[in-house]
């Protein structure tokens, strides 16, 4: 009898776990527990167990059902079954402690292992960093791709990204091209907001007390984090959290905050040489000295649509009338 009690108690168990259990069975159940040390511990195992796997759920995708099932035939091929009880409740009596059940929580625990996924594997953080004047484009396991401007880190779990497609920006600024998937959203995470992608390519760029996101085509979402707004932010358009001031903005974009060290579709109209040096430094990552002090206020109109800072000082050298000589792995601008 003793034996048989345990199993029915396991199935109670189950049953409270899967919220089919009767207030009569739960005051069985409770009786049980309440019984002695062993039948205590032997619950809050199979607690610990029926967490687990409530956690692969969520962040992996697992069916609880299956995984249940998994532990059950198990347990069927010892003899008996968590789910159903053999015995009428009239032939019951309380378990004394003793019994050796160590191969059950380990069999209800290897499901983990069947299934191939432990949910406390420890995240493998992927870190992707730019220094001063360099940039990086990089495709995300997904599919999407990021490009990174100068001074920006991004940090994600490349193992996981297909499942839980989720990064940070840590700092700096990113571009992010991104193939929609409803089931699995696209989510950047900064400490301020989240951004989320509803179908997308846009900028988010963090600064020190704010977020701010670009968006070049579809929509996100952008939420403040502190106090929990949120606004759809179309193409066309800017979203600005200023944390300092709890304020989440939208704007239409003027034009003025251009991704041109992306597309490096750079144009200028009478503008001075010292102003047009400081761009290009910036755009292509490359140190660019003005010799002579007379040449800085040169002015120029002329578009400088290239993928090489080479090419683009060629036509200001032709137009200006300077000379541009490589020095190092920067340039030299002079009469």
């Amino acid at each position: 009898m003793q034996n048989n009690f345990n199993e029915y108690a396991f199935s109670l168990i189950i049953d409270e776990f899967e919220g089919t259990i009767s207030e009569d069975q739960k005051k069985e159940l409770q009786a049980w527990r309440q019984a002695a040390a062993g039948n205590e511990k032997i619950y809050q195992e199979f607690y610990t167990i029926k967490s687990e796997i409530d956690l692969l759920a969520e962040y992996k995708g697992i069916d609880i059902e299956a995984s249940w099932t998994k532990v059950n035939q198990g347990l069927d091929t010892k003899g008996f079954s968590l789910r159903t009880a053999s015995v009428e409740r009239s032939e019951l009596t309380i378990a004394a402690p003793g019994k050796n059940y160590k191969w059950i929580y380990g069999l209800a625990a290897s499901i983990l292992l069947v299934i191939g996924l432990w949910v406390f594997r420890p995240a493998r953080v992927d870190h992707l960093e730019t220094a001063a004047g360099e940039h990086k484009r990089m495709e995300l396991p997904d599919g999407s791709w990021v490009a990174l401007n100068e001074g920006t880190v991004i940090e994600y779990d490349s193992l996981n990204f297909s499942n839980k497609r989720e990064l940070t920006l840590v700092k700096g600024e990113a571009f992010f091209k991104v193939i929609h998937n409803h089931e699995k959203p696209f989510l950047v995470r900064t400490d301020q907001a989240t951004i989320q992608d509803l179908g997308t390519e846009f900028l988010v760029t963090k600064a020190k007390g704010s977020v701010k996101v670009l968006v070049s085509s579809g929509t996100v979402a952008l939420k403040a984090l502190a106090t929990g707004e949120s606004k759809i932010i179309s193409a066309g358009y800017f979203g600005m959290y200023v944390s300092n001031e709890g304020v989440l903005t939208e704007k239409a974009d003027t034009g003025a905050r251009r991704m041109d060290w992306l597309n490096k579709q750079l144009s200028f109209v009478n503008t001075d040489l010292n102003e047009i040096v400081d761009k290009l430094k910036k755009v292509y990552g490359k140190e660019i000295i003005i010799k002579d002090s007379s040449l800085k206020h040169r002015k120029l109109t002329a578009p400088l649509a290239y993928q090489t800072v080479d090419s683009a000082l060629s036509v200001i050298a032709a137009s200006l009338q300077v000379k541009v000589v490589q020095s190092g792995s920067g340039f030299v601008i002079s009469k």
